[in-house]
């Protein structure tokens, strides 16, 4: 189903994305001003802070790298006897 008439979000989003890219691609030090470069520098950012500890850092690279765990939901029935067993989430 499409959004209404008059709803902006996907451009917002748009503006968003161009944004981040942009900020990347400034974030270089180097004479490469690409995001590619930017996203590296963010990467490696990430790195150091799991390699510090920092849990949200760490899931992060588990959750792209792996993938997110499924998720079990119980939605009629009990734990024991549930009518519906599974919903899993993946990223594709």
């Amino acid at each position: 189903m499409p959004a209404p008439k008059g709803n902006n979000n996907a451009k917002k989003g748009t503006q968003w994305r161009a944004a981040l890219e942009r900020a990347l691609a400034r974030s270089c030090k180097s004479k490469e001003k690409t995001i590619d470069k930017g996203l590296d520098k963010v990467a490696d950012m990430v790195v150091r802070s799991a390699l510090d500890g920092n849990k949200e850092a760490w899931q992060e690279i588990a959750n792209r790298l792996d993938g997110k765990h499924a998720q079990s939901v119980t939605l009629l029935g009990d734990e024991d006897n549930p009518q519906i067993i599974k919903i899993k989430n993946e990223l594709v």
